[in-house]
Order: structure tokens, then C-alpha cells, then sequence
């Protein structure tokens, strides 16, 4: 077997599990709350964001799509922040925060939203064991998932994403 199809059927195949898995989580429901410590150190939960849409962004530094989806993420934060929606980034760095602070340093991130350490890395348990009860597995980055007002999964993408998606869903949540 030639290198170049090697390289694409691995491709292929990386991308069919990320979209099964993006699929498995818009079925889910309601998200399932997690607690996990911010970049200063303060907690953050799922149900202290209630009455909100939130896009919650699954990603880590060492990913480039992750990385290059960012700036959008940016821009939905500042423009929906007044309008009541919240974007959360969720870093799965292995090596916690010190990976992720690290990451942020090497590839120059600004991120104005809260980025939360998921624990574990990629794997990572803590929230692994909410969404395994929920019937939630997550099995690429980025994944991301729009949550409406309540807390239910109205959305999920797997991989980056044009702005305007994001941007469509919670102009949608906004107006209920």
C-alpha cells in the first residue's frame, strides 16, 4: 500500500469516528454539569451558566484547527456576551494548566472567554464520567457544542467551523 493512500485512508477514517461522535452528542439531550477550575483558579460549572446559550468549545493548544477557530470564538464572546450567551473553552491539554498555559505562550492565543482545565488531558475523567452518563463520548477536537437557555444540547459540530454557524444557532436560542 502506497504512503499517500496510507495517509488518506487514515484521514478518512479519523474523520468518520469524529463525525459519529459529534452525532452522538446532539442526541444526548441535556448536557451533563461538570465543575472545572478556570485558568485563575476559579470553578465553573454548567448549571451556574443556566439561562444563557453557550457554546462550549472542546479543544486543546497542541491542535491547529482548535487553534485557528479561536479568533471566531473571540469575536461570538464579544458580540453575544450583552445579548446573554457565553462561549467556555475547554482545554484538554494533557498536562493540565501547565500544558495549556504553556501551549497559550507558544502560539501566542488571546482568548477572552473562560478556558477551563479538563483534567486529565484529552481523556479527561472528570468530565468523561458526566458525559458517559449521559450518553455522551467525545472523540475528536475541536467539538463543540451549542447549548440553549436550559442546558439541552441544540447543537454539535465536530471540527472547525465557519463563524456564521455559530453566529446562525444562537441568533436562533437568542430569539425564544
Amino acid at each position: 500500500m502506497s504512503l499517500r493512500f496510507s495517509r488518506f485512508w487514515t484521514v478518512g477514517l479519523v474523520l468518520s469516528i469524529m463525525l459519529l461522535a459529534g452525532a452522538g452528542w446532539a442526541r444526548a439531550g441535556k448536557a451533563p454539569d461538570f465543575s472545572l477550575q478556570d485558568l485563575k483558579g476559579k470553578t465553573l460549572s454548567l448549571a451556574d451558566l443556566k439561562g444563557k446559550a453557550v457554546i462550549l468549545d472542546f479543544w486543546a493548544t497542541w491542535c491547529g484547527p482548535c487553534r485557528r477557530g479561536i479568533p471566531d470564538l473571540n469575536a461570538i464572546y464579544k458580540k453575544y456576551k450583552a445579548k446573554g450567551a457565553m462561549v467556555v473553552g475547554i482545554a484538554l491539554d494533557d498536562g493540565g494548566k501547565a500544558d495549556i498555559v504553556k501551549g497559550m505562550r507558544k502560539y501566542k492565543l488571546a482568548i477572552d472567554y473562560p478556558v477551563l482545565i479538563g483534567e486529565g488531558g484529552f481523556r479527561n475523567k472528570t468530565f468523561a464520567d458526566c458525559a458517559k452518563a449521559a450518553g455522551i463520548e467525545i472523540e475528536g477536537i475541536p467539538t463543540t457544542f451549542i447549548l440553549d437557555k436550559e442546558g439541552n444540547i441544540a447543537a454539535s459540530y465536530v471540527g472547525l467551523q465557519e463563524k456564521k454557524t455559530f453566529t446562525d444557532e444562537l441568533d436562533k436560542l437568542l430569539k425564544k
